[in-house]
């Protein structure tokens, strides 16, 4: 028994618990998700042991699940409880396992002979009186009352809570109706209002560590109007009491299952001496290579926390929302990682508005917790009402990414991430179809498309043009001089200037025709060379550029294309951009035509 710590059930369930006290698994239970009202995921129950008493009422946190699932804690081995807490539901004591290691795989055997706490153990028999003590009367034995009930231990108070006995975030769940979490706020939403069948109302929420984990929590009506000014991001509270309950996945990506709803009773104060004890924001960074690769769909939810700088900046824009009609401010910049990938992210409303007011410039370090990812218009990010964006956060992940674009990574070739499968989610279509079908015409929504069409014709005339040479600006230049060039939007003159290609050309398949504009990456793919070697041709020699413009024609190319209307003096007509084109695979092209072809048999 050795390896065992004496007394620790006893002392734990007192909540005296002992520091890191080693006991053993004598059971293992599975609970299912089904097994219980409001679980989401299988929590285990052990029965542990410190060789003299027993209690099988433990619960297993469930990010320690995978000890369980790979077999490193199993029936008689020993663990070492590193984090736990007990508490009382129903009359009965839960000892939450929150961090634990392996001391033993299998000692062999149950160690000593545990009891209940409470439970009488089975007395050895007694040995026959001697004649000496035969006749000696017995001494009275003083009986315990079997029905008194074990002292519980003390819940956690606000009293208790100054001195340290806190529950640990992950530890809380719906059948706990007493606790106190000290945390930090790692984030916090504007007040929003909603205005359904049900009625309207207010409703804030607020994002809280500790070293455990996160949850989200949220205050409606009057609870939103007197806790949303008491909370400020990055500062420390202590909370006492409120509703815990599953968690609604479709607002909240936070890593727990359970969320918190403030009530009219929590009770919030300001702790700052927590401040050195609780982490700052929790993140799990996904490379954008990683997120090239993950399978993504329109009807899809897919969030990840993403790490990068902020290469260009779009000027904020604003659009008319379709189910409210109401005005919503819309900005995309371009995110750039440390493998040279970039990704196109949108900012919406306030996110948007004041992006360049909180620090958002050319080189920013962006952090976005629970960034969501689409397929739109290639792999794309947008910060939802569920992410959180930080601007030159304090950390090393940031800084050293700051250092590797400041030395190198403002000059690299950046490569725009889209998606390597067939377009996502676009259509295939024929170029007989965008007449027929009207697409791009409904709604003024723009529509994307997939089609395999030839390069029939290419203008050459205006297909580039001298822009702005800031890496956030592609606005036209106008030349003011030798060796001047003034952006109007930047309000500034420059000594030099960049190419930029805007390339129309005509595109046809076996069913029609249509005029589609290529843009910078998909056109220099076009015309296979970059655009600053296209500009060169064209100022010093005609012949060379007059080639490279006619090699480019009569290839077939799988197109990815972007069909909107456009309205100009009354004359509505649809203008078709290349998203993306890449060389046709005839291996997979001719299996489509074989699948096409058997569709009429």
């Amino acid at each position: 028994m050795d390896v065992l710590t004496p007394n620790a059930v006893a002392a734990i369930m007192r909540d005296e618990g002992p520091e890191d006290p080693v006991v053993q698994i004598l059971t293992i239970k599975k609970i299912s998700p089904g097994d219980s009202k409001g679980q989401k995921a299988d929590r285990f129950r052990l029965t542990i042991s410190d060789g003299t008493n027993k209690h099988n009422s433990a619960m297993l946190a469930t990010q320690l699940n995978p000890m369980i699932v790979n077999e490193e804690v199993v029936k008689n081995g020993a663990i070492r409880l590193k984090k736990f807490m007990a508490n009382t539901v129903q009359d009965r004591t839960i000892i939450i396992v929150l961090q634990a290691e392996v001391v033993a795989k299998d000692l062999g055997s149950v160690i000593g002979d545990p009891v209940g706490l409470g439970e009488k153990r089975k007395p050895a028999p007694a040995p026959a009186p001697s004649a000496a003590t035969a006749s000696r009367p017995a001494a009275p034995v003083k009986t315990e009352n079997p029905y008194k009930s074990p002292p519980k231990p003390a819940m956690p108070s606000m009293a208790a809570a100054s001195s340290g006995a806190y529950s640990p975030i992950m530890s809380l769940h719906p059948y706990l109706h007493r606790w106190t979490i000290r945390a930090r706020v790692a984030s916090k939403s504007n007040v929003r209002t909603w205005n359904n069948q049900r009625g309207s109302g207010r409703l804030f929420s607020v994002d809280l560590i500790d070293d455990s984990g996160e949850i989200r929590a949220t205050g409606f009506n009057d609870v939103c109007d007197s806790l949303h000014p008491v909370f400020e991001v990055g500062k420390c509270y202590v909370i006492q009491g409120g509703k815990i309950k599953p968690a609604n996945k479709r607002f909240n990506q936070l890593n727990n299952e359970y969320e918190m709803q403030f009530e009219s009773d929590t009770r919030v104060t300001l702790d700052m001496s927590a401040d050195n004890v609780i982490p700052q924001q929790k993140f799990d960074f996904k490379s954008f290579r990683e997120l090239e690769n993950t399978p993504v769909s329109r009807e899809s939810n897919v969030f990840a926390d993403v790490l990068a700088v902020c290469h260009s900046i779009n000027d904020a824009d604003t659009i008319i929302t379709k189910a409210t009609g109401r005005e919503l401010t819309k900005r995309d910049i371009t995110l750039l990682d440390r493998d040279g990938l970039s990704m196109t992210c949108t900012l919406w409303g306030q996110d948007a508005e004041d992006f360049e007011k909180n620090g958002g410039v050319v080189g920013a370090v962006l952090a976005i917790k629970a960034a969501r990812v689409s397929d739109y218009n290639g792999r794309s990010l947008s910060v939802s009402q569920s992410s959180t964006m930080y601007i030159n956060p304090d950390n090393d992940e940031a800084h050293s990414l700051k250092g590797w674009y400041d030395m190198e990574g403002a000059t690299v070739e950046a490569k725009p991430l889209t998606v390597r499968n067939a377009g996502g989610n676009t259509t295939r279509i024929l170029l007989s179809q965008i007449k027929d079908d009207q697409i791009g015409m409904i709604d003024g929504k723009p529509e994307y498309f997939m089609a395999v069409a030839t390069v029939t014709y290419i203008k050459k005339d205006n297909c580039m043009y001298r822009a702005c040479p800031s890496d956030s600006c592609n606005k036209k230049v106008i030349e003011n001089g030798p060796e001047e060039y003034r952006c109007e939007k930047c309000n500034k003159s420059y000594p030099n200037f960049k190419w930029r290609l805007m390339t129309s050309m005509s595109i046809a398949d076996a069913t029609g025709q249509t005029w589609v504009t290529a843009f910078q990456e998909s056109a220099e793919k076009l015309l296979d060379s970059t655009s600053q070697e296209l500009g060169h041709l064209m100022e010093n020699d005609e012949a060379a550029f007059s080639k490279k413009i006619a090699d480019a024609q009569f290839r077939t190319w799988r197109f990815k294309c972007r069909a909107k209307a456009d309205t100009y003096q009354d004359d509505t007509r649809v203008r078709v951009s290349v998203v993306d084109a890449s060389p046709v695979n005839y291996v997979d092209e001719a299996a489509h035509l074989i699948q096409q072809i058997n569709l009429y048999g």
